[in-house]
C-alpha cells in the first residue's frame, strides 16, 4: 500500500486500463483542471486543455486503442533511487518490457564529439600579438 495521492493514481490509471467512458474517468479531474501539453510532433507549440478537451481527446484515444496498461512506481524507496533503464529504441509498433523507458532517436542533433582547446592556447596567442605590436611600435616609433 502507498500514499492516498499513489492510491488515487492507481485507481485512475486502472479506468484508463479498462477503457472505461471518459465520464468515468473524468470523475478524477477537478472542475478547473488545466492540462499543459508540451510541444511535440503532434502539437509542435504545445497547448493548454480544459476539461471539456480532456473528455474528448480521451474518447479519440479509446477509438485508436486497442488497450493501455500504466504502473505506478516510486522513484525514491528511502534506500536510494531506483531509476528505469534509458533505452534508445528504432521504429516498431510494439514496446513491452518491464523497468525501462524509452527514447525515440531521430537524429535531429548528434554529438559526434566534443573539441577541448586550453584556455592558455588563447592567452598565449593574445600576448604574442600584443607583443608583436609593441615591438612594432618601438621600431617605428624611434
Amino acid at each position: 500500500m502507498g500514499t492516498p495521492n499513489v492510491e488515487l493514481a492507481r485507481e485512475y490509471l486502472r479506468a484508463v486500463e479498462s477503457m472505461a467512458t471518459s465520464e468515468n474517468v473524468s470523475r478524477f479531474y477537478s472542475a478547473d483542471i488545466e492540462f499543459h501539453e508540451f510541444p511535440n510532433r503532434i502539437v509542435p507549440h504545445g497547448r493548454v486543455r480544459k476539461r471539456a478537451d480532456l473528455q474528448a481527446a480521451y474518447g479519440q484515444g479509446q477509438k485508436l486503442l486497442r488497450s493501455q496498461r500504466y504502473d505506478v512506481r516510486r522513484v525514491v524507496d528511502g534506500s536510494g533511487i531506483d531509476l528505469p533503464r534509458i533505452v534508445p529504441v528504432h521504429a516498431s509498433s510494439i514496446f513491452r518490457g518491464d523497468g525501462w523507458m524509452g527514447v525515440k532517436m531521430r537524429d535531429a542533433s548528434v554529438v559526434r564529439g566534443v573539441g577541448v582547446l586550453p584556455i592558455f592556447a588563447g592567452l598565449i596567442g593574445l600576448l604574442l600579438l600584443l607583443g608583436a605590436f609593441a615591438a612594432t611600435w618601438l621600431r617605428e616609433g624611434r
